[in-house]
């Protein structure tokens, strides 16, 4: 920019000299002048093919830029779980018809059936499907290799889904307002919602930095590259999967038996199948709270998840 100024400013004094030096010289004068003309004339013709040059450059950037947007500021607002909290340091829940003491989130008591309403807890975001499922709710699963199955639920996470307006390490990453949930089971089936999937996984990997850098970060950067659209195949422990999903989330309510996930804590995930197997990678953030894992299981539908 300061170049293209540094030229007006020497313009403008040709122009003046120009002007003066026709008093003593009409011929000289036209001859600089016609000198003058064609030297800006030319700059500005390149000017003009370099800002296009630089549109076309700063279009790449923002694609390239992909991978360090994982650098980029997370929420601070606070997680479902604290606002759970601080409801509760007001003092016990009760159900207004047996007195039992019930979870802010509950909308029905568990005890007697009875509908429970809270203003403050009306407040709360909660996921769309599976957020009236509590701790120790039996469930009947339908598995879709070994049939009908019923289990406990042991451990119960809610997902907060996040965004980027633009993939830059400066964007931050905000909150969608879509909240999905994930139940463990008793028998170690992990139930997980996300968007119109449902998954029943029940196999797991623990994972390293090395094994996903090694397995999993080429294939994840590629379909980021492509927005998505392209068709990604990669081999995982001898399956080629197809990569359909890739995002960020943050975790928003984490309890249940022997929890260790902490709320706030941030990762990413790659949802991928092969026909109707599915693989679940979830990669936290460094310094977060949670254990990076590959679940293995199956697609199915939320017709096979009864209570």
């Amino acid at each position: 920019m300061s170049s293209d100024f540094s030229d007006l400013k020497n313009g403008l004094y040709v122009l003046l000299a120009v002007f003066l030096i026709g008093y003593v010289s009409r011929e000289l004068a036209s001859l600089i002048s016609a000198g003058a003309t064609f030297y800006y004339g030319f700059t500005g013709i390149r000017l003009l093919i370099s800002k296009g040059e630089g549109h076309t450059a700063s279009s790449k950037v923002r694609i390239s830029t992909t991978a360090s947007s994982a650098t980029a500021p997370t929420p601070s607002s606070p997680t479902i779980a604290d606002r759970i909290k601080s409801i509760n340091a007001k003092g016990e829940f009760k159900c207004p018809s047996c007195g039992a003491t019930v979870n802010p989130t509950e909308t029905k008591c568990r005890f007697c059936g009875s509908v429970l309403a809270n203003p403050e807890a009306e407040n709360i975001p909660r996921p769309l499907m599976w957020a009236d499922i509590e701790i120790g709710q039996t469930l009947q699963i339908n598995h879709p290799q070994k049939g009908a199955t019923t289990s406990a639920v042991d451990q119960r996470i809610y997902y907060g889904e996040l965004w980027q307006e633009r993939m830059t390490p400066n964007t931050p990453w905000t909150l969608t307002g879509n909240y999905f949930a994930g139940l463990h089971l008793k028998n170690g089936i992990y139930l997980l919602n996300w968007q119109s999937r449902y998954f029943l996984l029940d196999s797991h990997l623990p994972l390293t930095d090395q094994d996903i850098q090694r397995d999993l970060a080429t294939p994840a950067r590629e379909f980021a590259s492509s927005n998505q659209t392209a068709k990604v195949l990669f081999e995982y422990k001898g399956t080629k999967w197809k990569m359909d999903d890739i995002g960020r989330f943050r975790i928003e309510l984490a309890d249940g038996e022997s929890q260790k996930l902490i709320p706030g804590a941030v990762g990413r995930f790659i949802h991928a199948s092969q026909a109707e197997n599915v693989l679940v990678v979830e990669d936290f953030q460094s310094g977060g709270s949670g254990l990076d894992i590959a679940r293995l299981g199956f697609k199915i539908e939320l017709k096979d998840v009864k209570y």
